[in-house]
């Protein structure tokens, strides 16, 4: 970030309804710049040509009601305009230094993704080394950092109309990359009068609803047409993609209010804890399920990332384990990844069990179509959308269960006790259990803590380790650590 970004931010600041707090705010700023700017910095990207912000809405952006929207100082967004982190930056709005007491949102959003989040480096390995061999593998006609293939993810990459205000790779995945375009929101937001759906229906992003915040996610971690790491890219050297949406959410800094805290327009409390575990499982499988078929349409099927890594990256000195566990299918035949089911499947029990025995017949029946590589598009569509049917029937249910202690104690017996699938699975759902197994066993011991006190967070660890280098993966011992787990549950 450089001095003359920051001071684009002040003035947006201003025009925003800052006052004394934000000078205040923004003198504190500009010290703490100078003082960054006195040990080296990260690569910066290089100044790319922008086209000055038009004053009417551009062809093809929609706006709120047929009007553009006044934003003061002559500025001027319309819905579907993408108007930076800049105008976010405020003391009155989200830029205080401290999280606040007064209203829905802590008001400190804007400081903890500038200063911890990492989506806000997004951009920055785009100008590695790595980077650099990835796109000379592919071919690619420039460096990574001016490909749409990689800033499709990287930064936020929208069309230049539809930039109110130049964006920049150096913001990486900044506020509207997630909540949606603000030009049609940012100006009455904060109006008295103003509701959370005023602003959804002019093109805010629901991320309150933990299936809009897992599609938001699974954009980028879990791939969509147009936008996946797909075989050519991982063989390239990319980094393969793995994504849980509970620990992930977990895992990053938080910028909202604990979901518990929050209630909507009608006093509900958001949802969240295993809810929001079960529609991220769900929305998971349902993201990877509309990719494959999109996949299997196309002219690059058969597209090798639907299948286990280790049908064909193995040590030949060490491979004699698959002819001793034998072909699911003929003999030598890939084998789809079933890591998206793995965990799935249990819920699917739980909350719909009227659609589980259908789906693990439909399941079974994608697979050997998967690992026979030549199966016809439009045969594989049609077993992709009977089980996007059950999938529509059972997610409903999984939503609107109301996930109990006693609900996750069943569900991590279900996974612990399941070694028998896993040891003929492969290590990607070996992954995708143990993420599960997390999340169930931190939901359990939030409360109990005789849970946070026992062996299961030992065991968590140790599921982990086996998983940490992909080429000494061993399922056997990997089916052992769960067997452990499973006689360390406590009774329910």
């Amino acid at each position: 970030m450089n001095a003359l970004r920051l001071l684009d931010w002040i003035r947006g600041g201003m025009r925003h309804g800052g006052g004394v707090r934000w000078r205040r705010a923004a003198v504190t700023a500009l010290a703490l710049l100078a003082t960054a700017n006195s040990t080296p910095s990260r690569p910066q990207p290089p100044a790319a040509a922008a086209p000055t912000p038009s004053a009417t809405p551009a062809p093809g952006v929609p706006r709120q009601l047929g009007e553009a929207v006044r934003t003061g100082a002559g500025a001027s967004y319309s819905a579907g305009q993408y108007v930076g982190p800049g105008t976010c930056a405020s003391a009155n709005c989200h830029g205080n230094a401290e999280p606040g007491q007064t209203h829905d949102v802590l008001q400190n959003e804007f400081g903890t993704w500038f200063h911890q989040d990492p989506h806000r480096r997004a951009g920055e390995p785009l100008f590695n080394a790595q980077s650099r061999l990835i796109a000379k593998n592919l071919g690619l006609a420039g460096p990574p950092d001016r490909s749409q293939r990689c800033l499709v993810c990287h930064a936020l990459d929208v069309p230049a109309r539809a930039q109110a205000v130049p964006l920049e790779l150096a913001d990486g995945i900044s506020c509207e990359s997630c909540h949606g375009p603000a030009g049609g929101w940012l100006a009455r937001h904060n109006e008295t009068g103003w509701s959370h759906q005023d602003s959804l229906t002019a093109g805010m992003v629901d991320l309150r609803d933990p299936r809009g915040r897992a599609r938001v996610c699974l954009g980028c971690h879990g791939g969509k047409p147009g936008q996946q790491v797909d075989h050519e890219l991982l063989a390239a050297g990319h980094p393969e993609l793995v994504f849980e949406l509970d620990n992930y959410t977990e895992s990053m800094p938080a910028h909202w209010l604990p979901f518990a805290e929050r209630r909507d327009t009608e006093g509900r409390r958001d949802s969240h804890g295993l809810a929001a575990w079960a529609v991220g499982q769900a929305e998971t499988f349902r993201s990877g399920l509309l990719l494959l078929r999109h996949r299997a349409a196309s002219d690059r099927w058969p597209e090798f990332a639907e299948l286990t890594c280790d049908t064909c990256h193995h040590d030949l000195a060490t491979g004699r384990w698959r002819q001793v566990r034998g072909y699911r299918y003929r003999a030598g035949l890939p084998s789809w990844s079933p890591a998206r089911w793995a965990v799935l499947r249990h819920l699917v029990a739980a909350a719909a069990p009227q659609e589980r025995a259908a789906l693990d017949a439909e399941m079974e029946k994608l697979a050997e179509q998967i690992a026979r590589l030549n199966t016809p598009a439009a045969r594989l569509t049609e077993t992709c959308e009977r089980i996007a049917a059950g999938l529509d029937r059972a997610l409903p249910q999984i939503a609107g269960t109301d996930w109990s202690e006693r609900s996750a104690h069943d569900l991590l017996a279900a996974l612990a006790h399941d070694r028998a699938y896993l040891e003929a699975a492969d290590r990607e759902s070996a992954e995708q259990t143990a993420l599960a197994v997390q999340s169930l066993v931190a939901f359990l011991s939030e409360r109990r803590p005789s849970v946070a006190r026992g062996p299961l967070p030992k065991h968590v660890r140790e599921l982990f380790a086996e998983l940490d280098d992909p080429n000494r993966f061993d399922r056997q011992r990997f089916g052992e650590r769960l067997g452990e787990l499973e006689r360390s549950l406590p009774p329910r």
